[in-house]
């Protein structure tokens, strides 16, 4: 593998690690969201 292949894979590498730091936290936080929810609910059934 050439140098120039070398460095243009690892720029698409590191690309696609910040895309998916941008979205594992967008990700958890719907999901802590929809268990605040089913929560919330469960709570008021109970009332």
């Amino acid at each position: 593998m050439s140098r120039d292949t070398y460095f243009r894979h690892k720029r698409k590498v590191e690309e696609k690690k910040f895309i998916r730091l941008y979205y594992i936290p967008t990700i958890d936080f719907q999901d802590q969201h929809l268990d605040n929810r089913i929560d919330n609910l469960n709570e008021y059934r109970i009332k």
